[in-house]
């Protein structure tokens, strides 16, 4: 499973990721995935990582990626200003 993209951890401890793009709220920014070399991160908390686990092991956060491959959990996208469940 390819899992490269933007990843942020929300105020309540809640790992989000945008694949492919993160447009910030009243569109203050745009973080585009073929851009991604170019921005200076963390822009609003978000950082781009190569796998989930190097997100997550940058946050410090448990990583168990047997919840995600049972279909326990689903990940977050962000797409404009809303946070949609990509399932």
């Amino acid at each position: 499973m390819d899992t490269l993209g933007f990843y942020k951890v929300d105020p309540s401890g809640i790992v989000i990721y945008g694949p492919n793009y993160v447009f910030g709220p009243y569109d203050q920014y745009k973080l585009l995935k073929e851009e991604k070399d170019t921005y200076t991160y963390p822009i609003d908390g978000w950082y781009w990582f190569d796998t989930e686990q190097e997100a997550y092991e940058f946050f410090q956060i448990e990583w168990y990626p047997e919840v995600y491959t049972m279909g326990l959990s689903k990940p977050l996208l962000i797409e404009t200003n809303n946070i949609q469940n990509n399932g």
